[in-house]
């Protein structure tokens, strides 16, 4: 009984390893535009907003600078001599 319980050598029976498990797939990105990856086009698109923004905002502070000294000036005329 002791020859049917010990595996024979040459059998062909080999145990199979167990499947691998927590392999992650490598799926191409959905979020690309062309050779550009998401997180390039996202950094772009926040400096090309602050530039905006900025420059907005320098635009209204030149104005209103442009705007007080050319009124100074009209009243500076209008005060006779």
């Amino acid at each position: 009984m002791a020859s049917q319980s010990a595996p024979r050598r040459g059998s062909g029976h080999r145990p199979t390893p167990p499947e691998p498990r927590g392999q992650l797939l490598a799926f191409p990105e959905r979020r690309t535009f062309g050779p550009f990856r998401w997180r390039t086009v996202k950094i772009a698109s926040f400096a090309v907003l602050i530039l905006l923004l900025s420059g907005a905002l320098l635009q209204l502070v030149l104005v209103h600078a442009l705007r007080e000294g050319s009124a100074s000036r009209l009243d500076a005329a209008k005060v006779p001599s």
